[in-house]
């Protein structure tokens, strides 16, 4: 008997067996895996660093001057300033820790600021038993607040980042700009190692540099996120009203994360309405959409709704079932890899769409429903659209490639070749 630990939404963890006897362990994994191994260097030369450095550290600080007619008491700028980031803790994926030795004129804390969600599972024999979320990422740093003369400056230092495991040389944690380098230095170093050793006409070939490319967009999204909590809190600091009315201060978006959709394995288990899966409530970018959008203005004549450069939008049956939305980020992954129509995130700019279903009644089968815009037409019945499948989010990413390879990847190839049948087995995708 085996059990099988799975991420609905890491590329590159890869999966692990495990007998079931040593099941009473698996708590211990889950809490240590964050901290197995520290980033010491980057691993190679590292790019441009979003978190400024002084003398090879981080340091953010800067001077807000309070521009009024009046003097307001050190007293109460302390104690504004101290409601304020206390207060941040509404947000449940911030946490913050009073430094010992503070006074009215010095403030001290320890911050840390979780990005995203990861959904993790455990599966046996194909049927899921339980799964659980964390944060993708975790920012810390110290922030030292000094208030003099109507004004008042802040220091954020020590900054430490931890990211989640990835096989291979990949670190864990570390320094917020080292441990980003590091990881992304392993993963290309890794990626370029197994091309130059395979054979890059291979299909696998090319699903694994997807899988390290799509990696490594996620990297760099979370290091922009990591960022981006931190400007926000800045932000914040920087804006403070003396009324004890924060409104938007206490806003801090530590959720959605600006991804192509070439990196689908970083996308939302609850994004669903945006066409691509993962684990992350995304704002897509919008700069690829218009690309998308010019690219198929280019082919006005485009009369059938599933020739070369269409416009497909890609959603599971059920978007609370995570075996459907593993199966239709697979069907995203392959479509990507080929680049025979364009994935769009908006069901709007369409000409066709495509639904991965699980039916579980009688014989669990697994199919691709496509349709046009506004499902009105409706195909199912073609060659090689039917594969045994389960509950298993890992199996159903296999179903759906081998539905994908024996149906779509077929039609697609014969667009390619110019052959008309494709358009004689779906007469009603005709415009």
């Amino acid at each position: 008997m085996k059990l099988h630990l799975y991420s609905l939404n890491h590329t590159m963890a890869g999966k692990l067996h495990i007998v079931a006897c040593i099941m009473i362990f698996m708590p211990l994994l889950a809490l240590s895996q964050n901290r197995l191994f520290k980033a010491t260097n980057s691993n190679g030369e590292m790019g441009t660093c979003l978190f400024p450095e002084v003398d090879g550290k981080i340091v953010m600080s800067d001077v807000v001057n309070l521009k009024t007619s009046y003097t307001i008491s050190e007293d109460l700028i302390a104690q504004t300033i101290d409601d304020y980031i206390l207060g941040l803790q509404i947000n449940k994926d911030i946490e913050v820790s009073p430094i010992i030795k503070r006074s009215s004129r010095r403030l001290a804390y320890k911050i840390e600021i979780g990005i995203g969600t990861q959904t993790w599972g455990l599966e046996l024999w194909g049927t899921p038993l339980f799964s659980a979320e964390k944060n993708a990422s975790t920012i810390s740093f110290d922030c030292l607040i000094e208030v003099r003369d109507n004004k008042y400056r802040y220091t954020l230092d020590n900054f430490y980042t931890e990211r989640n495991t990835l096989r291979g040389e990949a670190r864990n944690d570390g320094e917020s700009n080292v441990i980003h380098w590091q990881r992304v230095n392993s993963l290309n170093k890794e990626k370029e190692n197994y091309l130059e050793s395979h054979n890059r006409n291979k299909r696998e070939t090319e699903e694994t540099e997807f899988d390290y490319n799509s990696q490594i967009f996620y990297e760099e999204a979370l290091y922009a996120k990591e960022y981006d909590v931190t400007q926000q809190f800045i932000n914040g600091l920087k804006s403070l009203s003396f009324d004890n009315d924060f409104g938007d201060n206490y806003n801090i978006d530590t959720r959605t994360l600006n991804l192509s959709p070439y990196a689908t394995n970083a996308l939302s288990l609850q994004n669903v309405n945006a066409g691509i899966i993962g684990s992350f409530n995304v704002d897509v970018n919008d700069r690829n959409n218009q690309a998308i959008s010019n690219n198929h203005k280019e082919n006005p004549d485009l009369n059938f709704l599933m020739g070369i450069g269409a416009n497909v939008y890609i959603t599971p049956g059920n978007p609370d079932l995570d075996y459907e939305m593993a199966g239709a980020q697979e069907i995203i992954k392959q479509i990507l890899i080929d680049n025979i129509w364009n994935v769009v995130s908006d069901k709007s700019q369409a000409d066709f769409i495509i639904k991965y279903f699980v039916n579980l009644e009688g014989r669990d089968r697994a199919y691709i429903y496509l349709s046009n815009r506004d499902g009105s037409v409706t195909y199912t019945d073609f060659s090689g659209n039917s594969k045994h499948s389960s509950e298993s989010a890992g199996e159903n990413r296999e179903v759906a490639r081998d539905i994908y390879l024996s149906s779509l990847y077929k039609i697609a190839k014969k667009l390619k070749q110019g052959d008309t049948t494709v358009r004689e087995k779906f007469p009603r995708f005709v415009k």
